[in-house]
């Protein structure tokens, strides 16, 4: 366990320009954040809000953007260890789609931060690479590979997360964190030839798969970059396992 002396002694032995970011990273930690956590949430123990926290203020105490995917990867593994939790990052030829493991369970993760983020709604930019949207023409192949591969795909992991970031009114940056659940986005096996727009000339056309009567969210063919992408998944269909709101320092280093 470290202690205020190992510290005071690497400190005493570090040259000026790094002693100032040590500086900038304990003035943030010190700081704090706010947090709040869904009392029905299975993921955020007192030990995983925690030293997630602790990621982030050191992150932002470091950096000008908001949290990457690979950085959150690394944040959710250690929080994960930290809960006392087998955590590990898998590479996606072992395990296709999943980026972590933790118990065993295959977790996907994304983040979700343009400008312009809804409140209301989640977007996954690319849920996955489809190079088989080229060889789609008509409502039919659309219809029938959607359903096949998307579901094959999502077959692929456990549970997906989101961590989305919102940049809000005199500087600060909440992050919150959505599971987006996978019988949901499984729905797309319901979709039929006539729910597809006609294929455009990049070759991508889009359908909205609806639940109950009401629109849940617009599936994206993207055949320019040979991607599929999720828009518009209501927000009241996931679930919001916490929040944490962060100010970063008025300084901080290039990414």
């Amino acid at each position: 366990m470290a202690s205020v002396a190992e510290l005071i002694d690497l400190a005493e032995s570090l040259p000026l320009r790094q002693l100032e970011k040590l500086l900038r990273v304990a003035q943030a930690l010190a700081e704090g954040i706010e947090t709040t956590v869904a009392a029905d949430s299975d993921l955020l123990s007192s030990a995983f809000v925690n030293d997630f926290s602790d990621s982030l203020l050191v992150y932002h105490a470091t950096h000008t953007q908001r949290l990457t995917k690979k950085a959150f990867e690394f944040a959710f593994r250690d929080a994960s260890e930290a809960a006392g939790r087998e955590a590990t990052i898998t590479s996606n030829q072992v395990n296709p789609g999943a980026d972590v493991l933790v118990d065993g369970v295959k977790y996907s993760l994304k983040t979700e931060g343009a400008q312009g983020i809804s409140s209301l709604t989640v977007t996954i930019s690319k849920l996955m690479e489809a190079a088989w949207i080229r060889d789609c023409v008509t409502g039919e192949d659309f219809a029938r590979e959607a359903s096949r591969r998307i579901a094959e795909h999502l077959g692929s992991y456990d549970r997906i997360l989101v961590l989305r970031s919102f940049a809000e009114i005199g500087g600060d940056v909440r992050y919150d964190l959505v599971e987006i659940p996978v019988a949901v986005l499984l729905n797309v096996r319901g979709l039929s030839a006539a729910d597809f727009k006609p294929r455009s000339g990049r070759g991508s056309t889009s359908a909205v798969v609806v639940l109950d009567g009401a629109a849940a969210f617009t599936l994206t063919l993207d055949g320019s970059v040979e991607k599929v992408t999720i828009r518009n998944l209501r927000l009241d269909l996931c679930q919001v396992h916490g929040t944490w709101r962060i100010r970063p320092p008025a300084r901080a280093s290039r990414p």
